[in-house]
C-alpha cells in the first residue's frame, strides 16, 4: 500500500507568453480534490531548478476569491 493519497491532477504546458527569466517555464491548470469530495481550481508554474541541476521547482497558486468575479460584470 501506498504512502501517499491521491488529492488532484492537472497539466503542464510550455509558457509560450514567458516575457522573463522569472517567468515559469511550464504552466497548467490543476484540480485538487479535498477531502470531502469536493473540487478546487488551482495553476500549476514550474522552473529548471538552480539549485538542483536535475530537478524541477513547482509553485501552486489558487485564484483569490475576490479575483474571481469581476467589477465590470453586469449582474443579469
Amino acid at each position: 500500500m501506498s504512502d501517499y493519497v491521491k488529492m488532484g491532477n492537472g497539466m503542464l504546458f510550455p509558457n509560450e507568453k514567458r516575457d522573463n527569466d522569472k517567468a515559469p517555464v511550464w504552466t497548467g491548470p490543476i484540480t485538487i480534490v479535498n477531502k470531502d469530495g469536493s473540487e478546487r481550481k488551482a495553476r500549476m508554474a514550474a522552473w529548471k531548478s538552480d539549485k538542483h541541476k536535475d530537478g524541477i521547482s513547482i509553485q501552486l497558486s489558487e485564484m483569490n476569491a475576490v479575483s474571481e468575479t469581476s467589477s465590470e460584470e453586469i449582474p443579469f
